[in-house]
């Protein structure tokens, strides 16, 4: 097992750090899991450099995930894809010049010396601790499509809830829009009992037992089959996650009585459960120049060497790639 997910990953990231075709990661199953573990590579590289963060957020630990679900969250989708190429220099950069000129999409950097972020006419100039030295990052929003909002690059103002195709647009609680890809999980994007919603693609149906219609979530083997917006909705929990995840029958036996909306909104990942059971998702350990990180119940194999780093080290409790740029 180890053997084949270092091959895998190793293959992975020479392939996608090359001049190759472009590779959508956000769709789940084995790429999206190599995303999830790069990113903590690449978050721990762009750290030993002296940065918090990088690609608006993207590589930093609020994105680093142990599940190969498809994403869903519509800005994340968009950082993921328009920001490949930048990710991926980042991985393969060998100092932390090169983790810099990553960091500024290509373009050379000046040093700077302000303190907040600014955004104007559609790029966003921040100052970043890069080394020794702060260092202005410029980032083009419309590269992300995005825009200008409270200096940073941000999806519109939202002008209230709505569908574009499959993915659902609602208001956050600072006005902005929120995107909720449906169709990333075989859904749709329609009007349910509350409004718009994702909602069931199947037959319409019903979340009262008395009903004809009536639909009790359940398990259809390795799918998760329920009554979402008024009609049947189907996650295959297998296939989108190429064979890393099926259907929890214990968990629907021991939660009879959750609100169907929450099995998407809040227990996704308890539903379509990990097969593996070789480790808790989110445990790192190191094994010699080894970092093994656990993402469905399964340690992905990650060569630091292969990432410029010197070896793999523990500190506090927490497993890292070590040596960059030594």
């Amino acid at each position: 097992m180890r053997q084949a997910f270092l091959l895998v990953t190793l293959m992975a990231f020479g392939l996608l750090s090359c001049d190759s075709e472009f590779v959508d990661q956000t769709k789940g199953g084995e790429n999206t899991a190599l995303l999830r573990a790069e990113t903590y590579i690449a978050w721990t590289k762009i750290q030993e450099c002296g940065a918090e963060s990088g690609i608006l957020g993207l590589v930093s630990l609020e994105h680093v995930a142990f599940t190969s679900l498809p994403l869903t969250d519509g800005l994340e989708i968009l950082l993921v894809n328009s920001g490949q190429t930048a990710f991926f220099d980042i991985l393969s950069a060998i100092n932390c010049e090169e983790v810099l000129l990553a960091l500024n999409f290509g373009q050379e950097s000046a040093e700077c010396s302000f303190d907040s972020p600014v955004c104007k006419d559609g790029l966003l100039s921040s100052c970043e601790p890069i080394g020794a030295k702060k260092h202005l990052i410029t980032t083009d929003c419309s590269l992300f499509g995005l825009q200008c909002v409270n200096d940073t690059c941000q999806l519109p103002t939202c002008n209230g809830p709505r569908c574009e195709y499959d993915m659902l647009v609602t208001c956050d609680e600072n006005g902005l829009e929120q995107h909720f890809d449906c169709a990333a999980l075989g859904l749709a994007c329609g009007r349910g009992a509350d409004g718009l919603q994702c909602i069931g693609t199947g037959d319409h149906c019903s979340t009262n037992e008395l009903d004809e219609n009536a639909l009790i979530s359940k398990c259809d083997q390795e799918s998760v089959v329920w009554c979402l917006g008024g009609r049947q909705a189907r996650i295959e929990c297998f296939d989108i996650t190429d064979g890393r995840r099926s259907c929890s029958y214990d968990w629907f036996n021991k939660n009879k009585d959750v609100p169907p909306d929450e099995i998407l909104t809040k227990y996704l990942t308890k539903t379509c459960a990990p097969i593996g059971a070789e480790c808790e998702d989110g445990l790192m350990e190191c094994e010699d120049t080894i970092i093994k990180i656990c993402i469905d119940g399964i340690f992905q194999y990650l060569d630091c060497q292969a990432y410029q780093f010197q070896t793999c080290k523990t500190a506090d409790g927490q497993a890292k790639c070590s040596g960059f740029g030594n």
